[in-house]
């Protein structure tokens, strides 16, 4: 299914690209990748052969000459850690371009922290945002502690600078990742450069939301687990602290967590192994209770009941909705729903069910409109290389823009056509993967084809954002490394043996 899904988006990733509107052709500027340009099939062609003979020439080099083997074998990991500082120097450089006061949602959480802080809970009273949104209790916690810390004199521009260092340690432990994936120390260091040429998670450093400390404990989970059998104790209870801190900063994170649960369970019973099964246990149900238990703090400390905000209902609902030329995304369908209803939860999930169920029935009657609408909900998501961080170039209004970001804003559209081939790339590498992997004896490894899988079916029902679904795609990126390396060697052993034939 993965394999087939993956497919579909590697071909439309070579096809076409999804692209925001544009001011200076009177385009929607809603914010949402809506628009698609063809893209020059030849470019994505040339770019997988120059990568394919980028792996053969480079092991070629390396497999000659004994010097530079021996010297990437034993500094490897300090080239890695050197890749991870240079994507931080990277975050850093963009985040002096200027001021990006956080906005929207970001400025919603920013304000509740300040205003905990000052023994205000006004945004957990009836009606108020955290009241509607108690799945950002955990990064307002941390927002909090770090604000504290710092003693505020830094606001929100503390979060941005933790944020780069989050940045450097993702890209580290997501080279450890590719590390447990392969051995070959080609494929390991060109997998981590890959993270540094990756523009939307350095550009993600300014995003004062719980994205990035998210993704750092994300492949700090799947490094642990990948080698739980070396030092059992203690990577259990790294990989366990990990899916706790992935709970704690993204709500999206228990797609992960039923991932861990589903993988562990079934390997239990295919290979008895107990520490996995303890782990994967674990890690799904003490997150659960961290969580519980900072709502409970919070609602201790303020006197207001947290009930559960805005339900899930609304949001699949939403997810039906075409809005504003946006198929599935974001349309203020919610919100104003919750207060129509007085904030009753059960109301909401009442009149959210029944319309759910006319948007169904829609579809049902015109099968045809109901297939153009979730292809465009799907593209619109998996196919902008952007990934929705387009906005974070921007800076604040009235501000000149300033060096690195100055650069990626006069060549967004030629970053774009990187990030295109960049995107078909990481796609084509996972099928690659998937395909050459052998399963038997080791269900524990599919965990990432799990989350991947989960991640997908998840997008297609819930409220569509393509900076949602990249988090996927930074879990493909170490498999698609080893995906083009296995093509690479397969295409090398077959001119080797025509020549001796």
């Amino acid at each position: 299914m993965l394999v087939g899904i993956l497919l579909f988006l590697s071909a439309i990733s070579i096809i076409e690209t999804q692209r925001r509107g544009r001011e200076a052709f009177s385009e929607i500027m809603n914010g949402a990748p809506i628009y698609k340009e063809n893209d020059n099939v030849l470019i994505h062609i040339m770019a997988i052969i120059l990568l394919i003979m980028l792996f053969l020439g480079i092991k070629s080099i390396v497999r000659k000459n004994a010097h530079i083997s021996d010297f990437l074998s034993k500094y490897h990991k300090l080239i890695q850690v050197g890749i991870a500082v240079l994507t931080g120097v990277v975050s850093f450089l963009i985040f002096l371009g200027g001021t990006r006061t956080p906005i929207a949602d970001q400025i919603q959480v920013y304000s509740a922290a300040l205003y905990f802080n000052e023994d205000n809970y006004i945004n957990l009273s009836k009606g108020g945002y955290v009241m509607m949104y108690p799945q950002q209790l955990g990064y307002i916690l941390y927002m909090q502690l770090v604000l504290k810390l710092s003693g505020g004199q830094f606001g929100f521009q503390i979060l941005q600078v933790i944020n780069i260092f989050f940045i450097m340690g993702i890209v580290y432990f997501a080279s450890c990742f590719i590390d447990d994936l392969t051995d070959d120390v080609v494929t390991r260091l060109l997998g981590s450069l890959l993270f540094l040429g990756l523009l939307p998670l350095q550009l993600l450093g300014t995003w004062v939301y719980g994205d990035i400390p998210f993704y750092f404990f994300l492949f700090l989970f799947l490094h642990y687990f990948s080698i739980l059998d070396k030092k059992k104790i203690k990577y259990a209870i790294i990989s366990i602290l990990a899916a706790i801190f992935c709970l704690i900063f993204r709500q999206h994170a228990l797609i992960f967590l039923l991932a861990i649960l589903l993988v562990s369970v079934v390997s239990y019973f295919e290979c008895r192994n107990k520490w996995i099964l303890f782990v994967g246990i674990l890690s799904f149900i003490l997150p659960l209770f961290v969580t519980a238990g900072i709502e409970r703090m919070y609602s201790l400390k303020s006197g207001y009941e947290i009930e559960g905000g805005i339900p899930s209902v609304a949001w699949i609902t939403m997810g039906t909705i075409e809005g504003d030329s946006k198929p599935g995304w974001f349309n203020n369908y919610c919100v104003p729903l919750f207060y129509a209803n007085d904030c009753d939860r059960e109301l909401t999930q009442e009149k959210a069910l029944e319309q759910l169920k006319v948007q169904l029935s829609g579809f049902v009657k015109n099968p045809i409109g109901a297939v153009s609408f979730y292809k465009r909900k799907i593209c619109t998501q998996w196919n902008a290389p952007y990934f929705n961080t387009e906005q974070l170039i921007e800076v604040d209004e009235g501000e000149s823009i300033k060096g690195l970001s100055e650069f990626i804003a006069e060549h967004e559209e030629n970053i774009l056509v990187y990030l295109s081939i960049l995107q078909s790339i990481v796609y084509l590498g996972t099928v690659l993967y998937f395909l050459k992997k052998s399963y038997k004896g080791k269900f524990a490894e599919t965990l990432p084809e799990m989350f991947i899988l989960g991640g997908f079916l998840f997008s297609i029902i819930w409220e569509a954002n393509a900076r949602y679904v990249f988090t996927y795609f930074l879990v493909m990126l170490p498999l698609a490394v080893v995906g083009w390396n296995s093509a690479a060697v397969f295409l090398k052993n077959k001119i080797i043996l025509k020549k001796i034939t």
